[in-house]
C-alpha cells in the first residue's frame, strides 16, 4: 500500500523531516567517528615516533659516555696493552650488547717525522707485524690506530692512518680542536658496510695536566683519538626492529633533506605516507634530519571497518528506533574499547620507554640548572636498586642522594659552574650503599641551554670496581718495586721483545759492576752467555705466563765469567709485561762441591787404609802378643823351680803385659769398626735388649748383688747388636764402680721429647768429679789405677762413638761419694 495513504501530509513531513534528521546525524556521527580514529592513530604514531627519538638519543649518550670514560682511563694509562684495552672494552661491553657498533678502537696521534719511531715502538710494545696504511706522505702529522676491538673482526682497520681520508681526518681535528666528542660526516668504514652510510664517533684523549683552554693549547696537548665505528643500517634499523609495526617506516638524513644526504631508508617511496614526523637531532657537531612515516591503505580512516560500521547503523537508525538504539550501544561499546586500546599503546609505550632506560648501565638523568639553584627533572629507575631511593623522591629533592656531605655540596656547586662554562661536565664520589658501606660513583652530562635554565642530560654509573682495580694496580707495584729495591739478591728486569734490560736492583749493580745509566737499556747478551735455542725458550715461557729454572753463566764488567742459577717469570709493570729474573752467584758453591768430592775422594782413600790398618792390627799385630804370652807362660811352667821369686814376677809382669795389649788392640778394633762394620738401622725394642743385657751381665750382677730395675723402654731405629753394647757397657760400668759395702742399685728409664729418646743409666756407685766429665769419654783414659779397677777404659769412648752414629749425644750427670748418671739419646726416625 503506498505510504501516502497510510499517513497524512503533515505525518508524512515530519517523517521526512525526521528521516532527513536521521541522515545529517548520521553523517555527523560517521565523520567524527573518523576524526576520532584519525587522532588515535596520529598519537600512537607520535609516541612510536618519540621512542624512536628518544632511543636514538639515549643510545647516542650512552656511546657519549662510554667514549668519555674510556678517554678518562686512557690519559691515565697511556701505554695500555692489548690484554688492559680487550678488558676495558669488553667491560663496557658496547661491541657485543649495543647494535650498530662496528668496533671500538683507538688512534694515537704521530707527528710527521715520528713515524719511524713510533712504528719501532709499536712492535715492541704491541704488535710484532705492525704497519702504517696506507700511505699518507703530504700530512703534517699522524693518527694511527693502534688498539681495536673486537680483533678477530676488525684487524684489518690495525694501523689505518686516519689522516689519509678527508672525512676522517676533518672529524678527529675538529674533535682535538673543540676538545669534545664528535661525529664525522657520512663515509665507509675500512671494515666493510653500506657505502657512504656509515660513522665515526670520535672523542679525543689529552695529556693529563696540560691547560686546554684554547685550540692552540688543545692541539699541543693531544694524545689521540677513542673511535666508534657505527653502521647506520645497524643501527637505525635496531630502532625500527624495536617497533612492531610493518607499516612504520624511518629515513634519516645527514643534513638536508635530499636523496645525497639520505643514510638510512630506501630513496624513493613506493607510495606516499599517510603520517609523516621529522625530528632534528644535533648530536656531536652533526645534525641529523629523522623522517618518520607510516602507511596505511586509501580510505582506511574514513572508510575503515569503525567508520563504515558507524555510517551503516546510522542509517539503520533513521529506518527504525529499535535498530539505530542498538547501532548507539554497539557505538558506544566501540569508543570504549577504542579508549582502553589507547591505554593499553600509551601504557606499552611506556613500558619501552622504561626497557630502553633500564637496559643502560647506570642512572640516566635530566639536571635543570637555574640561577635560582637546580633539581632533577628526570631519574632513571635505576636510581632505587643503585642508591636505595626513588626517583621521584630525587625529583622533589635532589639532596636525597645518598653522597657523602663534601661531594653532595660539591654536586651543585660543580653543576652551577658547568652551566656558565658551557663545557661537558663530570664529577666523581663517594656513597652509602643500603649496607652502609662506601662506594664510589661518577657522573658526566652535557650542557645545553634553554628557555628555563641550562638543561644536563647525562649519566651515573658506579665506578668502585675500576677504583678498586686502579688501587690493587698501584699497590701491587709498589709493593714489587720495594721488593725489587730491597732484596739482597741479584735482580733484573729483561724486555721481553727488545732483549734488553730494563731495570736492576743494587745487588744487582754491585754483581754485575755497571752503573745503573749503562745498565738501563744494555742488550741482554752482554751480561748473559745463554744461546739464542735457551733465549728464544725464556722469551716464549714467559710471554705464555710460565717460570723457568736453569743454569748459565754471566760475564761480569770486570770480564770475570760466574757460574749462576737463574730463576725467571713474567711480571706485569704498568701494564707491560716484562721477565723478571733472580740470579744466585753459585761459582764459589761450585769450587767447594769440587773440593768436598776430592776430599771425599781422599777420606775414603784414607778410610780403605784404615781398614787395611785395622786387618793388620786384627791379624798380624795380635799373632806375636800370643807367641810372647804363650812362651812366656811355658818357661814359667819349665822352668818355675829354677826362678827365684823375682824372676816369677817379671814373667807374670811381662805376660800380663802382652794379654792387655792384646786386649787394647782387640777393644781399639772394635771402636775402629763402629762406623765401618755396623748392621743396619731396624726397630729394636730396648726392653728386650735390656733383658739380654741382664742375661750377659748374670755373673756380675750376682757377685755384686746388683739391682737392675727400671721403667718401661721404648721401642727405637738402631744398631740391635750395638744398642746391647751400650746398655752392656753402661750397667757394666755401674756395677763395676761401686762403692764399698754397698749393693749396686742401677735404674734404667727413657724420656720422650719432641724429637727424640732420652735414655737415662743412673747408679749408687762412687761418682765422678765434674773436672772428669769430658776425659772419661776419650780412648783410653782412665781415673783409677789398674788395682782398683780393671779394664782398658775404652769403654765409655766405645758408648759415645756408638751414640754418634746414631745421631745422638751422650753425656754424665754425676755427684762423687752419691753415684751417676749417664744419658743418651737416640733420634726418633
Amino acid at each position: 500500500m503506498p505510504l501516502e495513504r497510510l499517513l497524512r501530509p503533515a505525518q508524512l513531513a515530519g517523517l521526512a523531516v525526521l528521516l532527513v534528521s536521521a541522515l545529517a546525524m548520521s553523517g555527523l556521527a560517521w565523520r567524527g567517528v573518523a576524526l576520532r580514529q584519525q587522532t588515535v592513530l596520529s598519537t600512537e604514531f607520535e609516541r612510536r615516533s618519540d621512542q624512536v627519538y628518544h632511543g636514538l638519543m639515549a643510545r647516542l649518550e650512552l656511546y657519549q659516555a662510554v667514549l668519555r670514560t674510556a678517554a678518562g682511563y686512557w690519559a691515565q694509562f697511556p701505554l695500555s696493552g692489548v690484554g688492559e684495552w680487550r678488558a676495558l672494552v669488553q667491560s663496557s661491553r658496547i661491541t657485543s650488547r649495543y647494535p650498530g657498533v662496528d668496533g671500538f678502537a683507538y688512534a694515537a696521534a704521530v707527528p710527521g717525522d715520528g713515524v719511524d719511531q713510533f712504528t719501532r715502538d709499536i712492535r715492541r710494545r704491541l704488535w710484532r707485524d705492525f704497519s702504517i696504511h696506507p700511505a699518507a706522505p703530504d700530512v703534517p702529522d699522524h693518527m694511527v690506530i693502534t688498539h681495536i676491538e673486537p680483533f678477530d673482526q676488525v684487524s684489518r682497520a690495525l694501523g689505518f692512518d686516519l689522516a689519509s681520508e678527508p672525512r676522517r681526518r676533518q672529524a678527529v681535528e675538529m674533535a682535538r680542536d673543540t676538545g669534545q666528542v664528535t661525529l664525522s660526516s657520512p663515509l665507509t668504514l675500512i671494515t666493510g658496510g653500506q657505502t657512504g652510510r656509515d660513522f665515526l664517533l670520535v672523542q679525543p684523549v689529552f695529556r693529563a695536566d696540560y691547560p686546554l683552554e684554547t685550540v692552540e693549547q688543545r692541539r699541543r696537548a693531544i694524545q689521540g683519538w677513542l673511535l666508534l665505528g657505527l653502521h647506520a643500517n645497524a643501527l637505525f634499523g635496531a630502532l625500527r626492529a624495536d617497533v612492531d609495526d610493518p607499516l612504520f617506516d624511518i629515513h634519516v638524513h645527514a643534513g638536508g633533506l635530499n636523496a645525497e644526504t639520505l643514510v638510512y631508508g630506501d630513496a624513493e617511496l613506493s607510495r606516499k605516507p599517510t603520517l609523516v614526523s621529522q625530528r632534528t637531532l644535533d648530536f656531536a657537531g652533526q645534525r641529523w634530519v629523522v623522517e618518520i612515516h607510516r602507511h596505511l591503505p586509501a580510505g582506511a580512516i574514513w572508510f575503515g571497518g569503525t567508520a563504515l560500521a558507524v555510517l551503516v547503523a546510522c542509517i539503520g537508525l533513521s529506518l527504525t528506533l529499535t535498530a539505530s538504539a542498538a547501532l548507539l550501544l554497539v557505538s558506544r561499546e566501540q569508543s570504549r574499547r577504542l579508549a582502553r586500546h589507547a591505554m593499553t599503546e600509551l601504557t606499552r609505550a611506556e613500558r619501552a620507554l622504561a626497557a630502553v632506560t633500564a637496559s643502560v648501565p647506570g642512572v640516566i638523568y635530566r639536571w635543570l640548572e637555574q640561577p635560582a639553584g637546580g633539581g632533577f627533572q628526570f631519574v632513571a629507575p635505576q636510581a632505587g636498586a643503585l642508591f636505595g631511593v626513588s626517583p621521584s623522591a630525587l625529583v622533589e629533592d635532589w639532596r636525597r642522594l645518598p653522597f657523602l656531605p663534601e661531594d653532595l655540596e660539591r654536586w651543585q656547586a660543580s653543576l652551577g659552574e658547568a652551566a656558565r662554562s658551557a663545557l661537558p661536565w663530570e664529577m666523581e664520589g663517594r656513597y652509602l650503599d643500603a649496607q652502609g658501606a662506601v662506594r664510589w660513583w661518577k657522573a658526566t652530562a652535557t650542557p645545553l641551554a634553554g628557555p628555563e635554565g641550562v638543561v644536563f642530560d647525562g649519566i651515573i654509573v658506579d665506578i668502585t670496581e675500576l677504583k678498586e682495580a686502579e688501587q690493587v694496580l698501584v699497590e701491587r707495584e709498589r709493593s714489587y718495586r720495594e721488593m725489587f729495591e730491597r732484596s739482597s739478591a741479584v735482580m733484573v728486569l729483561l724486555d721481553p721483545l727488545a732483549a734488553r734490560i730494563v731495570d736492576t736492583n743494587p745487588a744487582g749493580l754491585a754483581f754485575y759492576g755497571y752503573p745503573l745509566e749503562e745498565m738501563r737499556g744494555m742488550e741482554t747478551a752482554r751480561i748473559s752467555l745463554l744461546d739464542e735455542e735457551g733465549w728464544e725458550r725464556l722469551r716464549s715461557r714467559a710471554l705464555q705466563g710460565q717460570t723457568d729454572f736453569y743454569r748459565s753463566r754471566h760475564r761480569l764488567a770486570s770480564g770475570e765469567v760466574r757460574e749462576v742459577e737463574v730463576h725467571a717469570g713474567p711480571v706485569a709493570v704498568s701494564g707491560r709485561t716484562y721477565i723478571h729474573v733472580i740470579v744466585h752467584d753459585v761459582t764459589d758453591r761450585e769450587r767447594f762441591q769440587a773440593e768436598l768430592q776430592e776430599k771425599t775422594a781422599k777420606l775414603a782413600a784414607t778410610n780403605a787404609e784404615l781398614e787395611q790398618f785395622s786387618y793388620i792390627a786384627s791379624h798380624d799385630l795380635q799373632e806375636p802378643l800370643r807367641t810372647i804370652a804363650s812362651f812366656l807362660q811355658l818357661l814359667q811352667r819349665r822352668y818355675d823351680a829354677q826362678l827365684d821369686g823375682e824372676a816369677r814376677e817379671f814373667i807374670a809382669f811381662a805376660v800380663d803385659a802382652a794379654v792387655r795389649l792384646q786386649t787394647m788392640i782387640r777393644d781399639l778394633l772394635d771402636y775402629s769398626r763402629i762406623g765401618t762394620r755396623g748392621g743396619a738401622f731396624v726397630p729394636t725394642d730396648m726392653d728386650k735388649e735390656l733383658a739380654t743385657t741382664r742375661s750377659s751381665l748374670a755373673r756380675a750382677i750376682d757377685e755384686a748383688g746388683a739391682e737392675i730395675g727400671g721403667d718401661r723402654l721404648p721401642t727405637v731405629v738402631a744398631d740391635k747388636v750395638q744398642m746391647q753394647s751400650l746398655l752392656q757397657n753402661l750397667i757394666g760400668n755401674a756395677i763395676k764402680y761401686r762403692r764399698p759395702d754397698v749393693p749396686p742399685r742401677v735404674q734404667v728409664s727413657a724420656t720422650e721429647e719432641e724429637d727424640r729418646w732420652v735414655f737415662r743409666i743412673a747408679d749408687n756407685g762412687i761418682g765422678i768429679e765434674p773436672q772428669y766429665f769430658d776425659r772419661i769419654f776419650q780412648v783410653f783414659q782412665r781415673l783409677h789405677s789398674r788395682d782398683r779397677f780393671g779394664g782398658t777404659g775404652i769403654g765409655l769412648a766405645l758408648c759415645r762413638k756408638i751414640v754418634q752414629r746414631h745421631g745422638g749425644d751422650i753425656w754424665v750427670e754425676s755427684t762423687p761419694g752419691q753415684g751417676s748418671a749417664f744419658l743418651f739419646s737416640i733420634p726418633k726416625r
